[in-house]
């Protein structure tokens, strides 16, 4: 018996991984190894499954609903020009804290150096009163 790996069957059928893993989940398919055992028997069954014609849905509008409808769909590029502007400006603001970032830690680098010189200087500071007092 042919077994297959989620992303031989999901080649064989020109579906995405996860679309059987879902079936393999939803179909308490077997595993070993933590990997589903697919059979061709799986792989036919599906195959047959998504080679079934979709449900054709109509649906009417009135004339208002269609306008409507109209209205959406011109403003459809102009909706989709306002979301890669804000994915720009995601992609800098990500870019600017990464940099503010980076600062940050050269600044944390640099006071922590500081706070170590401050720390030896006041341990030989202390170090010399000691044997000034002995």
């Amino acid at each position: 018996m042919t077994t297959y790996t989620t992303k031989e069957a999901a080649d064989i059928l020109g579906v995405l991984p996860r679309t059987i893993q879902k079936k393999c989940k939803a179909q308490k398919i077997r595993k070993k190894d933590n990997k589903y055992l697919i059979t061709d028997e799986h792989i036919n069954e599906w195959s047959e499954q998504t080679n079934e014609p979709e449900e054709l849905i109509y649906e009417e509008f009135t004339p208002e609903h269609y306008a409507k409808l109209q209205e959406v769909l011109g403003d459809y590029p102009k909706l989709l020009e306002s979301l890669q502007d804000h994915r720009n400006q995601i992609d800098y603001l990500k870019k600017s804290l990464d940099k503010a970032h980076s600062q940050m830690d050269v600044l944390l680098n640099s006071i922590n150096k500081s706070l170590q010189a401050i720390q030896q200087g006041n341990y030989l500071m202390a170090k010399k009163e000691q044997d000034r007092d002995q």
